[in-house]
């Protein structure tokens, strides 16, 4: 019986000490009974504990290379913010700046760019909200909007 992490499937490999990834596998999320994990740790079962400390390393990973920063743009009456988001929970994934109209208030500021997460409009955290109650909030937000948004660290 095979198992899956990190949306890889591995099965029994014998005689190694790591599973194998293999390409059919169940669309659920596998599930192992408790007593299973147990037993496995104690025989020093290798297939999870190495299936353990890849998990580890890669959450770990995913923390270095994503920042989360405060920005706050300006705008006047009458003008847009110049950001354009795809997403939001009734498209199936989180809120993202899709586009920045050049000399807008969003281009501007130099602190957002294209790729970035929208967690929060004014406090008002995004996670939860349709395309259209995010879309609202960023226009009706009056003439100073603070944003919290998530952006991927560039490597060194």
């Amino acid at each position: 019986m095979g198992w899956c992490l990190l949306g890889l499937c591995f099965s029994p490999n014998k005689g190694k000490k790591r599973g194998r990834p293999t390409t059919q596998c169940d669309p659920r999320p596998c599930q192992r009974p408790a007593k299973d994990i147990a037993r496995k740790e104690e025989n020093g079962g290798p297939e999870y504990n190495n299936v353990l400390r890849e998990q580890q390393r890669v959450s770990y990973i995913a923390e270095e290379v994503r920042g989360v920063s405060c920005v706050q743009l300006s705008k006047r009456d009458g003008c847009t913010l110049g950001l354009i988001v795809a997403g939001g929970v009734d498209k199936g994934h989180r809120a993202r700046v899709t586009n920045l109209r050049p000399g807008s208030p969003a281009h501007r500021s130099d602190a957002l760019s294209v790729g970035d997460y929208i967690l929060a409009v004014n406090g008002i955290r995004t996670h939860s909200l349709s395309h259209a109650q995010i879309v609202s909030l960023l226009k009706n937000s009056g003439e100073k909007v603070d944003l919290e948004v998530e952006y991927e660290i560039p490597n060194s």
